[in-house]
């Protein structure tokens, strides 16, 4: 008898935690069905993508067709219903991005083709490629930045504020958060809220592709004493930190818009990850992708007419040296020819790429 309860007990647990996983299942679907992430269609017997080919069906729902609110043509089978991944939702899915971001970025990018993209500069799109979350809890959790951005408001002319017009930040609401007024908590408040810190990381990401120092960014950015403790300043470590997160996040951020058949923001997207990556104007990138060669360092060779990878290739280490200002001697030597022979290599693997392909419109693929 004693078994008996205690088995009895065994099942009574396992049911209980199989209509929890249900319910935790239907909610799930229920929203991914609510934003149009996946839509349901009734199961049919005949289908030859039956549950021996769940698998395979599972794998093909992210490389279907269909648009924002249609579905692929394969699916997974829930019962008797089969889900299919919209647009949106293999977009999503393909980009890595959490849910919730890339239904966050997914707004942000089709209200900016509704109204327009402002391209006066690139605050408008880094406000779409800029991390948030992971700098949440970090610089981003105290007031500090609203007082800060209030002031820098009253400053912007009217491109800039137009920029803001057009990603929905309220002057009302920061005004109100830069003075610590009491406000109800909610839902628009937390859209604010949100708004503004990614506008807040926007806005020094535009510093660091415009080639800013760190200290001149920190400077320009940083709160007074009475508004922020010393533990809460910015720092050469965030802005790091904001950089190399920005390139990886920016990149996912591309890639999420091609796939959602935003090839237009896309490709705008894809001009600006180096730039992000580098910390650079565009005219130095070619410089930036030489090891050793970093932002200033490729200023310095841009300004004396070293403009391309083919041009330090071909310099003399001593004048790289001159130029750089590379101290001592013995190091600047080895210096400037270790970079002067990375730009040879990346010449060489060029043009080893290019005779490949030059080869393969010739005499075709299929003759390698």
């Amino acid at each position: 008898a004693s078994g008996g309860t205690a088995s009895n007990g065994k099942s009574v647990v396992a049911v209980s935690s199989c209509d929890s996983l249900q319910v935790i299942v239907e909610e799930a679907l229920l929203f991914l069905e609510k934003h149009e992430l996946i839509v349901k269609m009734p199961y049919l017997e005949k289908r030859s993508d039956t549950i021996c080919g769940e698998s395979s069906a599972a794998a093909g729902d992210v490389s279907g067709g269909g648009g924002h609110g249609s579905a692929s043509a394969t699916g997974i089978r829930i019962g008797g219903t089969r889900l299919h991944p919209t647009l949106l939702g293999r977009a999503t899915y393909l980009s890595s991005l959490p849910i919730r971001v890339g239904l966050e970025i997914y707004e942000h990018m089709s209200q900016g083709r509704a109204q327009g993209v402002v391209l006066v500069d690139q605050l408008h799109l880094l406000f779409m490629m800029t991390p948030v979350d992971q700098f949440a809890m970090r610089f981003l959790a105290d007031n500090s930045l609203w007082g800060v951005l209030a002031r820098r408001w009253d400053k912007y002319d009217d491109d800039r504020k137009r920029v803001l017009e057009r990603i929905g930040i309220n002057y009302v609401y920061v005004q109100q958060r830069a003075i610590n007024k009491i406000m109800p908590k909610n839902e628009r408040y937390y859209q604010q809220d949100r708004k503004g810190k990614r506008l807040w990381l926007a806005l020094i990401m535009q510093e660091l592709v415009e080639e800013r120092p760190f200290q001149q960014i920190i400077s320009n950015f940083q709160a007074s004493s009475s508004e922020a403790k010393d533990s809460q300043r910015l720092h050469e470590k965030e802005l790091e930190d904001l950089q190399s997160s920005g390139a990886m996040f920016s990149g996912k951020v591309a890639q999420f818009a091609l796939n959602v058949g935003y090839e237009d923001i896309g490709v705008l997207f894809q001009h600006l990850i180096s730039r992000i990556a580098f910390g650079a104007k565009a005219d130095i990138l070619p410089l930036c992708e030489i090891p050793f060669v970093q932002v200033v360092r490729a200023r310095k060779l841009h300004r004396q007419g070293y403009k391309t990878v083919e041009d330090i290739a071909g310099a003399k280490a001593s004048e790289l040296s001159r130029i750089l200002d590379l101290k001592p001697e013995r190091t600047a030597t080895k210096i400037s020819e270790m970079i002067i022979q990375h730009a040879r290599t990346i010449c060489q693997r060029r043009a080893a790429d290019q005779r490949l392909v030059l080869d393969q419109s010739v005499f075709g693929a299929g003759s390698f």
